[in-house]
């Protein structure tokens, strides 16, 4: 089912344009260090930090903008637009590169509800930015395609976000689609191969509980070819929790996080950032969960990796090889900082 999504409201806001830096050099994350949840950017040895967005700039003057209901929502689940929006828990999140490394894309969290989440797509040399998209639930990934033209996300809503769904934003027409996915699995994590041809999803199926990599067609067709591809298991034999699949530059292996839970199973011995084969094949842990936090995001060339770790409240940035030696802390600030994000390699010649 496709959504047209119209905008009453035109908003275009300018932010202070970014310095121009050579291709993959520099690295987006989000981070408190001015009180609310930001996204920023630095170059890739931690030097030259600094803020890209302002979520006081980017909310709607007394009124919001016009958003479309979840297709899937129950009913007595439609949220509370009545409700008194509070700015103190707003935030901006989940920053990725277009390809080429122009344009980002993020979430806007207005007033601290799922009311008010809204797409943003920002122009790094003019600042500007502008809404695509809106959203009474919550968003919980945000993805390019390799050609620019769709953003790939997913919204949650209920306990756990256990209502869950994987929807395409074609750009250009500003229409969306969800993906298509098996009656009643909940699906998270959309991301395309560098190809475009496959995309990666988590999918948790109601006889399982717990969300596993796969991967399906990505030309629209019912369930393209739809692959299971983890089956990480914890110490009590039942399957592990694994999300958030990361292909490599290249588009031969798949990185993705292993929870080290399943409900009723135990834990997983061996939790944390794991790597396998683009069809599935040679699983194998690249970072314990006890040192680094299960989020990852290769660099252009597939050598090193970006993450995070620390106490809650206290995170900070890493960069370390692939195989998760030698890490170097690169904010090192009381602030926390996640989620980076490291900017692609420039698109070729001829690349729509």
């Amino acid at each position: 089912m496709k959504i047209t999504l119209g905008f009453a409201i035109i908003i275009v806001l300018a932010f202070r344009p970014v310095a121009a830096a050579a291709a993959g050099n520099r690295i987006l994350f989000e981070s408190v260090r001015s009180g609310n949840v930001e996204i920023y950017i630095m170059n890739a040895d931690g030097t030259g930090a600094r803020r890209l967005t302002d979520f006081r700039k980017l909310r709607p003057k007394d009124k919001f903008l016009p958003r479309r209901p979840v297709e899937d929502i129950k009913p007595g689940e439609t949220p509370d637009f009545s409700q008194t929006p509070d700015f103190s828990q707003s935030a901006d999140q989940f920053g990725t590169w277009a390809p080429g490394g122009k344009r980002i894309a993020f979430v806007s969290k207005q007033g601290g509800h799922p009311d008010d989440e809204i797409i943003f797509v920002m122009d790094l040399k003019t600042g500007k930015a502008r809404p695509v998209a809106s959203t009474n639930a919550y968003i919980l990934s945000l993805a390019w395609s390799p050609d620019g033209e769709f953003l790939a996300f997913d919204e949650g809503g209920g306990p756990e976000h256990a209502v869950r769904y994987c929807y395409v934003l074609n750009l250009r027409k500003k229409i969306r689609g969800r993906i298509p996915t098996p009656e009643g699995v909940a699906c998270g994590d959309p991301a395309w191969s560098p190809d475009g041809r496959r995309i990666a999803l988590s999918l948790s199926f109601p006889s399982e509980k717990v969300y596993q990599i796969y991967t399906m067609d990505a030309d629209g067709s019912r369930f393209g070819n739809l692959k299971r591809l983890s089956r990480v298991k914890t110490s009590g034999g039942a399957l592990s929790h694994d999300e958030g699949a990361q292909w490599s530059p290249d588009g031969a292996s798949i990185a993705f996080l292993s929870g080290g839970w399943s409900i009723g199973g135990g834990y997983v011995d061996d939790s944390g950032i794991w790597i396998m084969g683009w069809d599935g094949s040679n699983p194998r842990r690249m970072i314990p969960s006890t040192s680094f936090k299960h989020f990852m995001s290769w660099s252009p060339d597939g050598s090193r990796i970006a993450t995070y770790a620390g106490e809650i409240g206290k995170e900070d940035i890493f960069v370390m090889n692939a195989d998760g030696t030698n890490p170097v802390n690169l904010t090192r600030d009381a602030a926390d900082s996640s989620l980076p994000a490291w900017e692609p390699a420039p698109r070729q010649a001829g690349a729509h």
